[in-house]
């Protein structure tokens, strides 16, 4: 395996918002999703629903919404960040999830694309990771 840095930095604002990208990444671990650290609330409408994720001192409330079959299309939520280059604050970060793979007894999301303003006519900017997953181990 081998990893590639796409952002290198410190200080709490960094771990602030990689806090929020770790609760934005519950949905590739399904024991995670089902399990007692995660407390779900009805949102909206019956294809989304809101997650409550504790990541250190924070919690944050991340917005899952399904397919009418059930499986994952998005996740969202705010994430503490500075993606504009204009000062830290909460912004709109969330991940599109296209196709399914099953690996063992789990079903993920085959592609996965995250970023910045999702939900918003910025989401085309704010993209900034696309990803296919091709094998996943769990123990």
């Amino acid at each position: 395996m081998h990893a590639v840095p796409v952002v290198s930095g410190s200080g709490p604002d960094i771990t602030r918002s990689a806090a929020g990208r770790v609760a934005c990444e519950f949905p590739l671990v399904p024991a995670v999703a089902a399990g007692p650290a995660v407390r779900w609330e009805p949102a909206g409408d019956d294809r989304q629903a809101v997650a409550h994720i504790r990541v250190g001192p924070e919690e944050f409330a991340v917005t899952v919404r399904v397919s009418p079959s059930g499986s994952p299309e998005s996740v969202s939520l705010l994430r503490w960040g500075d993606p504009g280059g204009r000062g830290y604050g909460e912004h709109p970060f969330g991940a599109v999830f296209e196709g399914e793979a099953r690996f063992g007894d789990f079903t993920l999301p085959r592609t996965v694309r995250a970023g910045w303003w999702i939900g918003t006519d910025r989401w085309p900017e704010g993209e900034f990771i696309r990803f296919t997953v091709d094998a996943a181990a769990y123990r």
